[in-house]
């Protein structure tokens, strides 16, 4: 009786064997001699190896039906368990940008990047208000970082910066000038990660390589200081996880710099304390600020009048704002000197007393970790081909678009009085876009020095960051573009520069017709020439667009810039305008100056 009792559950067993089987659940089986013959036909087969069929008898429980009523809640159980691994599988991972920041501007934080991933951080601090006594922008330290998560609880990283420029004293000729470039490699490890608090540390080695001009610090000697001496920072961040969104930190250190260099003083060594706060309101938007106060025995900046190294409190705030998961932008203002741990915590020099406008670009690289492309993850507009025409520039207006990621597009173009021009530009990500632009000035060798930054050629970088998309159901198209730009040729002993900004606007009033209002300038030295440009770029069939451009000038004196013209599009990717007006350039500067006549050009753009 047992036997066959075990021998049918083991047969149950091997044909279902989602179903399992308790010990008050056990199926009754009649014994042979109280069966009848209709209930000795066998409910499974023979056994194999038998030598004689082995009847058995199931009780109402055990029916063939049964397994039939169970299987509707065994494959729906199986098919959820299916659909949560598949979940697991396609869950996106956080970027480094939605998560609560690795340091904010010169303070180290606590918080660390997660394994694998790398971020690449670029930008510049620029004294405000510009020296209206220089013909470029001056008084500009640049900068670049380059982090690695190794481990989760381990980074590495690339910091540097660069100054050169004349030293800001009361009389330019007391202190004359000053080079600094700091390079250098960042080591982070994070001791301690528990719910409430974090604590970490941090080890920076740097070469700084100087040249200064006799009377930039106090120099025993007349003559020029160039040197190359190492310098350091060891700092201890605490973090305190207030709430999802505020975190308090604290990062007591000390910055390793020689006490003197060929015989002048220098910084020296100093103890330091920082605190500060970051704040996420939102997915997009970080805000925080932070105090740095040196304790000695060393000082972070000189004094103008007698060059004697001193302490002083450094201050920092700034808001951050993630265009998406991978590309975001940092704008703060301070009063330090440099951004690497070491440089970040000298002020600027001399005295400290001057306000900076720091900005600084982020980019998360993503090496197979499947980062979102956008807040919410949504999939990617496909462009029309009326929609991909619109990614090229107007003759003097920015588009608001920015290129697929991945993505290049060229244009090149000359023109009448001598001007050309050539530029490329990349799609970092589907709303950050990044430009390279020479140009040479129609006109450049009649105009002063008063109207441009010089007679040469021009090279410039910029970006373009998108903020709204029409395409992807916003109200209308918004961008912000940023440009430095330098002249190629010394200018005594000067590259003059340029920092040019638009903000592109556009709106389609239907598929043939899209109008735009740009606001820009252009500012060097004491000059700052700004506008609003308006357009209109009016399809007149698959492949030919009618653009016009008007911009006022708001400057005294200054003549409003304006163009027109054709633009011939053998396909979406490419196409050809013929234009005439009155800008000096197609970009920069040259969009907001004109010359007294006419000229005509064409330019060819080509997206690849």
């Amino acid at each position: 009786m047992h036997a066959v009792k075990i021998i049918s559950c083991a047969l149950l067993s091997v044909l279902f064997p989602s179903l399992s089987y308790a010990s008050d659940g056990m199926p009754v089986v009649s014994s042979p001699e109280n069966t009848t013959e209709e209930s000795l036909q066998p409910q499974f087969g023979a056994l194999p190896n038998s030598p004689q069929e082995l009847p058995v008898v199931s009780s109402p429980e055990m029916n063939t039906e049964e397994p039939l009523e169970l299987q509707p809640e065994v494959l729906p159980l199986a098919s959820s368990v299916s659909t949560q691994a598949k979940d697991l599988q396609t869950e996106i991972p956080l970027s480094p940008l939605q998560e609560p920041p690795t340091k904010l501007h010169n303070l180290e934080t606590a918080n660390q990047l997660r394994k694998g991933a790398v971020q690449v951080e670029a930008g510049f601090l620029q004294v405000l208000p510009l020296d209206d006594s220089v013909s470029g922008t001056g008084l500009q330290t640049y900068n670049i970082d380059i982090d690695w998560g190794v481990t989760d609880d381990l980074q590495l990283g690339f910091t540097g910066d660069i100054y050169d420029d004349y030293v800001k004293c009361p009389v330019r000729e007391q202190c004359g000038d000053f080079t600094s470039t700091t390079y250098g490699a960042k080591l982070k490890y994070r001791l301690i990660n528990q719910n409430l608090w974090a604590v970490g540390v941090v080890g920076t080695a740097q070469l700084m390589n100087i040249s200064a001009s006799p009377g930039a610090f106090t120099n025993t000697s007349n003559t020029r200081l160039n040197t190359v001496t190492p310098v350091g920072a060891l700092q201890f961040p605490i973090t305190y996880k207030a709430s999802p969104n505020l975190q308090l930190h604290f990062t007591p250190g000390v910055v390793l710099f020689p006490e003197t260099v060929k015989g002048a003083d220098f910084f020296g060594s100093f103890f330091n304390i920082g605190t500060g706060f970051s704040w996420q309101p939102s997915e997009r938007v970080n805000l925080f600020a932070n105090i740095q106060a040196p304790l000695g025995p060393g000082g972070n900046t000189f004094s103008s009048k007698d060059r004697s190294i001193y302490r002083k409190l450094l201050w920092a705030v700034g808001v951050d704002y993630a265009f998406n998961p991978r590309m975001a932008a940092e704008v703060y203002a301070t009063n330090s000197f440099g951004t690497t741990p070491t440089t970040g915590l000298l002020a600027f020099i001399p005295d400290g007393d001057d306000l900076l406008l720091g900005i600084r670009f982020k980019h998360v690289i993503d090496f197979g970790q499947g980062y979102a492309a956008n807040f919410g993850n949504r999939p990617q507009t496909e462009l029309s081909r009326r929609d991909s025409t619109l990614l090229f520039d107007g003759f003097t207006l920015a588009s608001p678009h920015t290129l697929p990621t991945g993505k290049f597009q060229a244009r090149g173009g000359l023109g009448t009085n001598g001007s050309s021009s050539f530029a490329l530009a990349y799609g970092l990500t589907n709303d950050a876009q990044l430009e390279i632009n020479v140009d040479q000035f129609g006109g450049s060798d009649r105009l002063s020095g008063a109207e441009i930054s010089g007679p040469g050629v021009k090279i410039g970088g910029a970006v373009k960051l998108r903020f709204l998309d029409q395409a992807r159901g916003d109200l209308l198209s918004l961008s912000f573009k940023l440009a430095g730009i330098s002249e190629a040729a010394f200018q005594g002993n000067a590259l003059n520069g340029t920092i040019y900004a638009e903000l592109p606007i556009a709106y389609q009033l239907s598929p043939q017709t899209s109008i735009s209002i740009n606001p820009k300038g252009a500012f060097f030295g004491k000059v700052s020439r700004t506008g609003i440009g308006i357009g209109i770029n009016q399809a007149l069939g698959n492949q030919l667009q009618f653009i016009a451009e008007y911009t006022p000038i708001f400057t005294d004196g200054t003549r409003d810039v304006w163009s027109t013209g054709l633009r011939f599009l053998p396909s979406s990717r490419w196409g050809i305008d013929i234009f005439a007006g009155n800008a000096i350039g197609q970009s920069g500067l040259g969009t907001v100056t004109a010359e007294s006549g006419t000229n005509v050009g064409f330019s060819i753009n080509w997206g690849i």
